[in-house]
């Protein structure tokens, strides 16, 4: 009697083990598909990381660039210092846009400006009102930077038609800017004054928003004009 007690005894306790070491090496291989599902998610998350980072890579080298106004050839709408985003992606010039402009060939760093008109638009400008009229409609450009003086003309004509392929750009501040009034420009044909300067081909982009300062991060409005003041 007492030698089947010690026996089923042993049994119970072999079983209890043998129950031990089954849940031990449960718990082991839960943990193993544990740090395998974390190695996967680390995996999965560096692998997402590096995309983005080539995706980036990609879209500021061939889509996007960052630049950095500098002078004050665009106050008030653009300041000195400014942080800004450009893109030439499928761009085709229109009056209004600000561009950024190569001046390569006149052995110059870029400017920024505003495009005023392109190939074959007529242009008048009256230098002493400071109003631009494109193919006989007054342009409304509530962002110029008006003084007390007339606008300076550099050598520039009241009236001209912008050459094949070119350009027409001027500053927003527009008696404290060097722009294609002053570097183009004007030869008579068929009795047509022609501008010839700078061309689409030197648009390095256009001008799509700000970045910094953080203050004015997004879509460039046009500053509140000043009154226009007529010398007495």
């Amino acid at each position: 009697m007492n030698e089947n007690f010690d026996k089923n005894e042993q049994n119970e306790n072999l079983t209890e083990e043998n129950s031990s070491v089954t849940d031990t090496g449960n718990e082991t291989e839960i943990k193993k598909q544990g740090g395998k599902r974390l190695l996967r998610t680390v995996f999965e998350w560096i692998e997402t990381l590096a995309f983005a980072f080539i995706f980036v890579l990609v879209v500021f080298t061939f889509a996007l660039k960052i630049v950095t106004v500098d002078g004050s050839s665009m106050n008030r709408t653009l300041i000195d210092g400014e942080k800004l985003i450009i893109s030439n992606l499928f761009y085709e010039p229109k009056t209004g846009d600000i561009v950024i402009v190569s001046r390569e060939r006149f052995n110059q760093s870029p400017i920024v400006k505003r495009v005023i008109a392109t190939e074959g638009q007529k242009v008048e400008i009256d230098y002493e009102s400071w109003q631009v009229t494109v193919d006989g409609v007054l342009l409304d450009e509530p962002y110029v930077n008006y003084t007390t003086s007339s606008m300076y003309h550099y050598g520039c004509p009241e009236s001209f038609t912008v050459g094949e392929n070119m350009i027409f750009v001027m500053g927003d501040n527009r008696n404290n800017s060097t722009d294609s009034r002053a570097q183009g420009s004007y030869d008579i044909v068929n009795d047509e004054c022609i501008y010839t300067g700078f061309t689409e081909d030197d648009i390095i982009g256009k001008v799509l928003f700000r970045i910094m300062p953080l203050h004015k991060f997004g879509a460039i409005k046009p500053a509140e004009p000043d009154p226009i003041i007529t010398q007495e």
